[in-house]
């Protein structure tokens, strides 16, 4: 999953964003795509188990495992 999300966000940031309705929230370019890189947001559902500065490989190794311990308690 790490290396999608690289081998995505490294075409994105190759990009230019002409036109997004992300949101409900309509933008127009030409400007940096960078606020549409991969960054797996549904982890953003569990802030308890992140810490800052962590990476995305943390984050979902951290995930990863708190869902294997909540499934085998």
């Amino acid at each position: 999953m790490v290396a999608f999300a690289e081998e995505v966000n490294a075409l994105i940031r190759k990009s230019t964003l002409l036109v997004s309705s992300e949101g409900g929230e309509y933008s127009f370019g030409p400007s940096l795509a960078d606020r549409f890189l991969e960054r797996y947001s549904w982890l953003d559902q569990a802030p308890e188990l992140f810490a800052t500065g962590d990476n995305l490989e943390t984050r979902l190794v951290k995930y990863s495992e708190s869902n294997y311990r909540s499934q085998h308690e």
